[in-house]
């Protein structure tokens, strides 16, 4: 089965994040506003007009086929999720038809959207785009995007999500950036994730050290460093959509 709307769908164990390790059914949508440098599911950027749209029931039952004993909950990831905001919420309202945890993975691209759809899911991981990560084109372009993702964390905290904030971290990341952002969200209880980047731009173990310290003196224990681990499992374990 594909779908304009819908990359993929599958089962594996969560990457990234403090909830790391746990079982999980991915939906993964297509179509994404950014452009990060370091993206690693260009794949699923595009929507794809020449293919028929989701059907919401077919989702479903491959949602249903891949439920495990172990199943922690249902991941909506991308590309993102808020840009497909009407199929985003008939699925997770059936998710929890169903009696299953939904977790959305989102860039925080519309605040708008996220507080219309917060109260479907139990867990929001938010992806934090700093300047450097070059996701739009302009200066300006990326302080709106990010007051947009300040304002989804805000909502997420401020609803009694379990809020899960990421931030992928090149090797050129300063602490000034890092401070910036705790400043925006010390009052929340979130998790912030600072997750390294690999490849040729990953940073220094002395700039984690420095990193974690800075966002140490607004969150505390709040504050991990945790690096990708999925690319260690397999290619997913279920049935996929394409």
């Amino acid at each position: 089965m594909v779908s304009r709307d819908i990359y993929e769908i599958f089962t594996s164990f969560q990457g990234e994040g403090s909830l790391l390790g746990r079982r999980q059914i991915f939906i993964r949508f297509r179509g994404c506003p950014l452009e990060c440098f370091y993206c690693d599911t260009r794949a699923a950027r595009m929507k794809d007009p020449s293919l028929p749209p989701a059907r919401p029931e077919k989702v479903i039952e491959t949602v249903k086929e891949l439920i495990t004993p172990d199943l922690h909950s249902v991941s909506f990831t991308g590309g993102e999720p808020l840009a497909s905001p009407d199929l985003l919420r008939e699925l997770a309202e059936r998710c929890r038809g169903l009696g299953l945890s939904c977790y959305l993975e989102t860039a925080g691209v519309d605040a708008r959207i996220f507080q219309k759809l917060i109260d479907l899911f139990d867990y929001a991981a938010i992806d934090v785009k700093l300047e450097n990560h070059r996701a739009v084109e302009t200066r300006g372009a990326w302080k709106k995007l990010y007051q947009e993702e300040i304002e989804c964390i805000r909502t997420s905290a401020a609803s009694g999500l379990h809020t899960i904030v990421k931030v992928v971290i090149p090797d050129d990341t300063t602490s000034s950036q890092i401070e910036s952002l705790c400043r925006e969200i010390s009052d929340y209880r979130i998790d912030l994730i600072l997750q390294p980047l690999t490849g040729i731009k990953a940073p220094s173990l002395e700039l984690l050290f420095d990193l974690s310290a800075t966002a140490g003196r607004y969150l505390g224990k709040q504050v991990m460093v945790i690096p990708q681990i999925h690319r260690l499992y397999q290619d997913g374990l279920g049935k996929k959509m394409r």
